[in-house]
């Protein structure tokens, strides 16, 4: 027997609906915009965005999808607008903290080049990460950096010159503590905000694990 195809509308009020279908097409207008930029970014010679233009991006990619049911939750639950506009905030911050730091594993993690079977993956493909950019406009071989990106190679030893030069220039520790700062202030406007509750506690965890995984 085919089971019975349903609306959303038999499940919440039809204004409640129309909402939540706003949401979600402005949600993946800015994805497709975040995930052209970050494409277009590391694929352009000697183009390095600045870390403004970094964060935007990543709020119009990575934070999109966790942003897009917390807005939704908001609408479906009735929140008032501070409400919304900092859960929205915080889910925008979990966003950033999850790309710096996925950006950190794929540059450092031993296991994590195992399992993808490459090594230095971001570093083959160019990407324009927050350690590249810190490294560039702060460090003492940006140029050579970029130029090393540019090159597309799957030559170990290049990615190893990378990788120095990202950590002569403290660009990975930089990034660790981006994140961390991040998600200690979205936390702080939040923390006030909602009641003790399980919860609350379950955020706070996924937000501390997410700036602290290794895989």
């Amino acid at each position: 027997m085919i089971a019975p195809i349903h609306k959303l509308t038999d499940f919440i009020p039809e204004k409640h609906a129309i909402r939540c279908f706003n949401i979600y097409g402005q949600e993946m207008q800015n994805l497709h915009t975040g995930q052209c930029w970050d494409i277009q970014w590391h694929n352009m010679k000697d183009r390095v965005p600045t870390e403004t233009q970094y964060f935007h991006m990543v709020e119009n990619k990575t934070s999109v999808l966790p942003r897009m049911c917390v807005r939704m939750i908001c609408e479906l639950t009735g929140q008032d607008e501070e409400t919304t506009k900092q859960l929205t905030l915080f889910s925008n911050a979990l966003g950033a903290a999850f790309q710096i730091q996925d950006d950190i594993i794929a540059l450092t993690s031993e296991e994590y080049r195992k399992e993808r079977g490459v090594y230095c993956e971001d570093i083959q493909e160019g990407k324009r990460s927050l350690a590249v950019i810190y490294s560039y406009f702060y460090g003492w071989k940006g140029d050579r950096l970029v130029e090393l990106l540019d090159l597309k190679s799957a030559d170990e030893n290049i990615h190893k010159e990378a990788i120095r030069i990202l950590q002569a220039d403290e660009a990975i520790d930089y990034s660790k503590e981006k994140a961390k700062l991040i998600m200690k202030r979205a936390w702080k406007e939040l923390d006030s905000l909602l009641p003790d509750s399980e919860a609350k506690e379950d955020i706070s965890d996924l937000a501390q694990f997410l700036i602290n995984r290794s895989l």
